[in-house]
């Protein structure tokens, strides 16, 4: 599923679409309205897919939480909310079978943490990684991996596991970066982590790297250089699509298998 994003104007994307294996097809509203950098996961225990935050059309950081069923989105209105803001990461924790919401800006760099059972929000009072946006998170093993992101003055390249209600910091680190996409490998297990800017000049890598409790380099020929794409396993690959690079957004898809 692709929802949100922004284009080469700036502007947020409206619309919903879904790739059914070699080709794009766009959802019939109703939708979220448009927004940029909405943090996005699928909750596989209750077969939803859950989308918190953004920017608005206004610039506007949103709290809003939306659930797609399948078929049509609705906007779940909740006793409890994370703060407004964009530019965070959520990923589905099997284990907790929960979705897990970290990081973002709000305004402020924010470096709380969130779970949501299918009903409502609960903050974690857990201490982990300092305030963040554009980190990169995903399932593995028996948490969940989040690698990097910006504060505000660096790029980051540490690694922090989400288990069992704690998290921990792992050891290794990566060059700095921020927008990596990651996700889960079906075919090698553990994750792949490719790209993400490398500098605060807004330079991007093209690099992939594999994650199975310690970073290893890949060499995979494929996708240029490029930040903020979606990325998600699928069946017994991988999917990219889009991302950022040089000023330009990207619409290309790509498929590791």
């Amino acid at each position: 599923m692709l929802v949100g994003g922004h284009g080469a104007d700036g502007d947020p994307c409206p619309g919903t679409w879904l790739f059914e294996g070699f080709a794009w097809r766009s959802v019939p509203a109703p939708h979220p309205p448009p927004l940029a950098y909405p943090a996005v996961a699928f909750d596989a225990a209750r077969g939803r897919t859950v989308l918190f935050g953004g920017v608005d059309a206004r610039g506007a950081p949103s709290a809003e939480t939306w659930l797609w069923d399948g078929q049509a989105w609705s906007r779940a209105w909740t006793p409890t909310s994370p703060p407004a803001r964009s530019r965070a990461v959520m990923a589905y924790d099997p284990t907790q079978q929960l979705v897990v919401l970290f990081g973002g800006f709000g305004p402020g760099y924010l470096g709380d943490t969130w779970a949501w059972d299918g009903d409502r929000w609960t903050a974690l009072a857990v201490q982990g990684p300092t305030p963040r946006l554009l980190p990169s998170m995903a399932a593995a093993g028996n948490g969940l991996v989040l690698h990097g992101g910006f504060d505000g003055a660096r790029l980051l390249g540490d690694t922090w596991i989400l288990a069992g209600g704690d998290w921990q910091l792992a050891g290794g680190s990566l060059l700095g970066r921020a927008g990596a996409m990651l996700a889960p490998d079906p075919v090698r297990g553990g994750l792949l982590l490719f790209g993400g800017q490398t500098t605060t000049t807004g330079m991007v890598g093209g690099d992939a790297w594999h994650w199975n409790g310690a970073w290893q380099a890949e060499a995979i020929a494929g996708p240029t250089a490029r930040m903020g794409a979606g990325m998600t396993a699928m069946g017994q690959g991988v999917v990219l699509f889009g991302g950022q690079a040089a000023g330009r957004c990207l619409a290309d898809t790509w498929w590791l298998a």
